[in-house]
C-alpha cells in the first residue's frame, strides 16, 4: 500500500551540521522543517507503525513560480515544459525528507532500497511524498548482476 501526502514548503535540502566544538547539531531551521515534514505525514497517516521492509521513496519538489516570469513562461512552468534548475540539489532535498520520516514513516532510512526524485515547477509549492512498501522480487534489478 502506497503512502502519499503533501507538505507545502519551499523546498530546502538537508542543511551543513553546526558545531559547537566538537559536538554537531542541526539548525533551528533545519529541525523545524524536518518537524514540519514530519507532521504533514502524520496528520496524513495518524497512528500508523513505521514500516518495516524495504521501502521505495518518491520525492517530487515543487518550487514556487518566480513573479518576475512572463506569463508564457508561467504556463511552461506550470506544464512541466520549464524544469527549476535551481538550488538546493536534488540529493540534499531527497536527504532532508529522509531524516525527517526515519523513525516515522519507517524505522529507518536504510530500509530505502529505491528512489526517485523530481523537481518542477508548481502554483503550490512544497513536497510531494510517496512511500511504498518493496516485496521481495519487486525491487528493479540490474541484468548485469545475474549473469
Amino acid at each position: 500500500m502506497k503512502r502519499t501526502f503533501f507538505y507545502p514548503c519551499n523546498p530546502r535540502g538537508q542543511g551543513r551540521p553546526r558545531f559547537a566544538g566538537k559536538v554537531a547539531y542541526k539548525s533551528s531551521e533545519d529541525r523545524a522543517y524536518e518537524q514540519g515534514i514530519r507532521m504533514a505525514y502524520v496528520a496524513a497517516y495518524p497512528g500508523r507503525a513505521p514500516l518495516q521492509g524495504a521501502c521505495s521513496v518518491t520525492i517530487t519538489a515543487l518550487y514556487p513560480i518566480p513573479k518576475s516570469v512572463s506569463k508564457k513562461m508561467r504556463e511552461q512552468m506550470i506544464a512541466g515544459l520549464a524544469l527549476p534548475i535551481v538550488r538546493p540539489d536534488i540529493d540534499n532535498v531527497y536527504k532532508a525528507v529522509l531524516d525527517a520520516l526515519n523513525g516515522t514513516a519507517f524505522a529507518d532510512d536504510k530500509q530505502v532500497v529505491e528512489g526517485l526524485m523530481r523537481k518542477f515547477y508548481g502554483t503550490t509549492p512544497g513536497l510531494l511524498v510517496e512511500i511504498e512498501e518493496v516485496e521481495h522480487g519487486e525491487a528493479e534489478t540490474l541484468p548485469i548482476l545475474h549473469e
